[in-house]
């Protein structure tokens, strides 16, 4: 996390401090969430937030191990559910850009829920990705551990849980990891490199042109059926990234 803050307050210093978009920081840890300011396209004045962020001491953490994993991937979903639940109440379209190693892995055999719980985490895909769509943000997942981070589970684990989760049966708890719902969302999953400054820029340069399109949808025969969404281009070497899903509703 060292080196997340000293990446970020570099992107935010370059070029005398003058963000080409306005920006807003979101601290979150195991204690907290908090916002710093409003949005501002002077970059100086977020840079000597992020200088000032406290290193904190870790939550006490008791019980088993995996029980510990589960906390941290519960509370990071809770965060971004509240951030998004406000982000719906702010006009226009964002870019929300989390850096992360990401949230911890529950691998397939400890993946043993209850059809109960099943049922509630289901829903919280469906809350999450309605969420995302309804406010306007797309989801970026940039890793500050970089080349550190190159052989690990973890930078290709999510590719496994791209395709949509149709129902409740069907959810594993790898359907809610970052980078699973990053690329859901239509953003980015960067990792595998130490310049963080630069992929920032990269997820940023996402404002500078977009499109937006809608359609009429049939009505579901059931709550939260599941439809893919592709976008295709017809040029050669273009690739539109958007939502890879949606709920419809009867």
């Amino acid at each position: 996390m060292v080196n997340a803050q000293q990446q970020l307050e570099k992107y935010l210093r370059q070029d005398g401090g003058q963000l080409p978009v306005a920006m807003s920081l979101v601290i979150f840890n195991e204690k907290s969430t908090h916002v710093q300011g409003t949005p501002t396209r002077n970059g100086n004045l977020l840079a000597d937030s992020v200088h000032a962020i406290p290193a904190g001491a870790p939550r006490a953490l008791e019980g088993t191990e995996f029980a510990n994993r589960l906390w941290r991937l519960q509370t990071s979903v809770r965060a971004l559910g509240k951030l998004v639940a406000y982000e719906a109440t702010q006009p226009g379209r964002k870019l929300l850009i989390w850096l992360s190693s990401g949230w911890p892995l529950i691998m397939e055999n400890e993946d043993n829920l209850p059809a109960k719980g099943q049922e509630t985490d289901f829903h919280t895909v469906v809350r999450l990705s309605l969420g995302l769509r309804d406010a306007h943000v797309t989801l970026y997942s940039i890793d500050p551990l970089g080349t550190d981070d190159a052989g690990g589970l973890g930078s290709i684990y999510y590719q496994n849980f791209l395709e949509g989760v149709p129902s409740a049966q069907k959810f594993r708890t790898g359907d809610l990891t970052l980078g699973v719902i990053a690329t859901q969302s239509g953003g980015q999953v960067l990792n595998r490199n130490n310049d963080v400054a630069a992929l920032i820029g990269k997820c940023v340069a996402d404002a500078n042109s977009y499109y937006s399109l809608s359609f009429d949808s049939n009505a579901a025969a059931h709550a939260d059926e599941y439809h893919d969404v592709q976008v295709k281009i017809d040029k050669p070497g273009l690739v539109a990234r958007t939502r890879t899903g949606y709920y419809a509703q009867p």
